[in-house]
């Protein structure tokens, strides 16, 4: 009976270790499990912070979200959100649409910079840049896409007509934003409008309106790059950036050194290809073999005829000349332009033709090389190109291909902007003058590659350059907005900068070299004592 009794004692603890050891795994589970939800409720908080609850009760305000930038040293939020907006600030019968906006917020007492995103507005923080300017200043950042671009639709998808795509309607967009935020957020703030390129020029055209509303939003603008091409009366086609392209990109560096050197080469290769057959008929083959599509289109609309297909090969030329000195430092390419005296100097040993043979191919192939082909041979070479600079240069399509491709081409609306009021690049042939090819027959061939874009589409809309003409005339005496225009010396856009100015009330900036860019702080692209004199310039204007 004894040792039974022991048996029954000993299970029973056993029983009772395996319940004891049980309610412990269980506790430590629902422990687990806690400590869990905290986590997940402390992420859900993280995701609908202070700045998003403000944000979520502004007029006109909807789907706040938060995404972080994880690119730098430390994490930082950046704030996406939907505004409200008129179809047409003319009519509010015709309803709204949802404008997309972002905001890189530090403080509420930061200055504020306004940067418009005239092509997309990217998704994610990380890509949302946060321009020199603001940091310059340690500044909040609002980033606002203009209207047709991307998301930010005042038409259907699926039937985009372009039919609000005015100037004056962008900038009644950014004065809807800026006055709700001011009224209900930022409060207290300094205001600085910025953009590069085509969202310069909406920068410098908010202050035209502004004047013209009579807002006052803004302390000071800096548009960087901004081209104001008045054009002609007839055409939105304006030769300046031709010229410029010509005569400037690269100009006025020492005659002996590299980029002095690329220069005088990149000057002699329309004519020596205009005067030289040999050469010429090796650029006609490289045309065909970097863009058969392209020369199909010139040998159909014009024949076979060698004169003809010169003039198409001369435009390819100056177009990705055009490309490279936008996209990319003249200091980092310089290096790679050929010498065309080689090219089409006279060989009698074999030695010689050799070496002509080579000459020849370096510069066919060099005078159809865009940007994209243009940074990866520098990688090659081991050359540090930075990726965000890569850009391509446009195709040209068929009126059916852009009409397929225009909700998803970031630049389309451009385009149309470009025919109706904001001028387009038109290429200089005035160096063909005495040689074998007519500069009439270039100029008239060189249409070809406009004739079948969505810009001719719109061409009869073109306003005969008057706003571009105003602007700059309004410019040079308005005395109520604080301007700082800046541009860089080897970009061609620089081709339609304002005037030299004596206005006080604006101050132009150019830097010597550089390219379409408005990273000022560093000194890749921007020399120190343009550099200082941009932030001079603000400091003058603002007390910043």
């Amino acid at each position: 009976m004894k040792k039974t009794r022991n048996i029954w004692m000993l299970l029973a603890a056993f029983v009772a270790c395996i319940m004891i050891t049980g309610c412990s795994e269980s506790t430590e589970i629902s422990e687990i499990v806690k400590k869990e939800e905290a986590k997940n409720n402390e992420e859900e908080k993280e995701l609908s912070d202070e700045v998003s609850e403000m944000l979520k009760k502004l007029p006109g305000v909807s789907d706040v979200t938060i995404d972080i930038d994880k690119s730098g040293s430390k994490e930082e939020k950046v704030y996406f959100f939907n505004f409200e907006q008129q179809v047409d600030h003319k009519d509010p019968a015709m309803g709204t649409f949802n404008q997309r906006v972002a905001l890189r917020y530090f403080s509420s007492d930061a200055p504020v910079v306004l940067y418009t995103h005239g092509y997309e507005m990217a998704d994610s923080a990380s890509q949302i840049r946060y321009v020199d300017l603001a940091k310059h200043l340690h500044a909040n950042m609002v980033a606002v896409e203009h209207r047709y671009f991307n998301k930010s639709l005042p038409e259907p998808a699926d039937d985009l007509n372009f039919n609000f795509l005015w100037t004056d309607q962008a900038a009644a967009d950014l004065h809807a934003i800026v006055d709700m935020m001011k009224k209900n957020f930022f409060t207290q703030n300094k205001w600085i409008s910025t953009g590069i390129s085509k969202d310069g020029i909406t920068t410098a055209l908010y202050a035209y309106y502004s004047d013209k509303n009579g807002w006052n939003d803004i302390d000071l603008y800096v548009p960087f790059c901004a081209p104001f091409l008045p054009a002609t009366p007839t055409c939105s086609d304006d030769i300046r950036m031709g010229q410029y392209l010509y005569n400037s990109c690269g100009a006025g560096y020492d005659a002996d050194s590299e980029k002095g050197i690329a220069y005088a080469r990149l000057r002699k290769m329309p004519v020596a290809i205009a005067n030289d057959k040999t050469l010429r008929e090796a650029c006609i083959k490289q045309f065909y073999q970097s863009d058969p599509k392209t020369y199909a289109e010139v040998i159909n609309t014009f024949g076979r005829a060698e004169e003809e297909v010169t003039c198409g090969v001369l435009y390819y030329i100056l177009s990705a000349n055009f490309d490279k000195f936008s996209q990319v430092s003249f200091n980092i390419w310089a290096r790679l332009v050929p010498d065309v005296d080689k090219a089409i100097g006279t060989a009698t040993t074999q030695q010689e033709k050799d070496a002509k043979e080579k000459a020849i191919s370096q510069v066919a192939e060099f005078a159809f090389m865009g940007s994209d082909e243009l940074i990866d041979s520098l990688k090659a070479m081991t050359t540090y190109v930075n990726e965000d600079d890569k850009a391509s240069m446009r195709a040209a399509y068929t009126d059916e291909e852009l009409l397929n491709q225009r909700n998803a081409d970031k630049s389309m609306p451009y385009s149309v902007q470009a025919a109706r009021e904001l001028g387009n690049v038109a290429y200089d042939y005035s160096m063909l003058e005495g040689t074998s090819i007519s500069s009439t027959k270039a100029y008239s061939i060189s249409d070809v590659f406009e004739n079948h874009t969505l810009m001719k589409r719109y061409a009869s809309q073109w306003d005969g350059g008057r706003l571009m003409s105003d602007f700059r005339s309004w410019v040079k005496t308005q005395s109520a907005y604080k301007m700082v225009f800046i541009y860089c010396s080897d970009d061609p856009w620089t081709g339609g900068a304002i005037d030299d100015s004596t206005n006080p009330a604006v101050t132009k900036i150019v830097n010597k070299g550089g390219y379409h860019h408005d990273g000022f702080l560093g000194q890749n692209v921007y020399t120190k004592d343009a550099s200082q004199k941009i932030i001079a310039a603000i400091k003058s204007y603002i007390g910043l």
